[in-house]
C-alpha cells in the first residue's frame, strides 16, 4: 500500500490529457495508470475534476504511479477498447493486467484514495 502523507500547500501537479495518439503509449509504460475518462459538457465530470487533481497531487512522486485524464471526444478508440459507457469513469490500468480496475464509488477524495490504495494492493505493477 502507498503511504499517504497529507500536507498543506501541496505542489500543483499536472495531469496530462490523453488522446488516441498518446493513450496506449501512456498506459503501457511500466507501473500503473489512474485514468479519468470524461466529457467537457458532463456535469458529473466537472464536479469530479478538482477532486481527481487533488488525488494526483496526494500521490505525486510515487514511483511507478501516474495520473491522466482522457476526454472521450479525443479518444474514441480508448473509449471503445475499455467499454466506457458512463461518465465520469476512473480506471486503474497496468500493462500486466488484462482488465482494468474500475472505480465504483462516490466523488469524495477519501473514496478515491481508498481506490488507489486498493489497486496498489491487488494488482501487480
Amino acid at each position: 500500500m502507498f503511504s499517504l502523507v497529507l500536507l498543506s500547500g501541496l505542489a500543483n501537479c499536472a495531469v496530462p490529457s490523453l488522446d488516441d495518439n498518446s493513450f496506449f503509449n501512456f498506459v503501457n509504460q511500466p507501473g500503473a495508470s489512474v485514468i479519468k475518462f470524461y466529457m467537457t459538457d458532463c456535469r458529473h465530470c466537472v464536479e469530479l475534476a478538482p477532486t481527481f487533481y487533488k488525488l494526483s497531487e496526494l500521490f505525486d512522486g510515487i514511483d511507478g504511479l501516474r495520473f491522466a485524464e482522457c476526454n472521450i471526444d479525443d479518444a474514441p478508440q480508448a473509449q471503445e477498447h475499455f467499454g466506457i459507457e458512463y461518465l465520469p469513469e476512473v480506471l486503474w490500468i497496468t500493462p500486466l493486467s488484462s482488465q482494468p480496475l474500475k472505480y465504483d464509488g462516490d466523488k469524495s477524495l477519501n473514496s478515491l484514495v481508498d481506490f488507489v490504495n486498493m489497486g496498489a494492493e491487488n494488482i501487480q505493477f
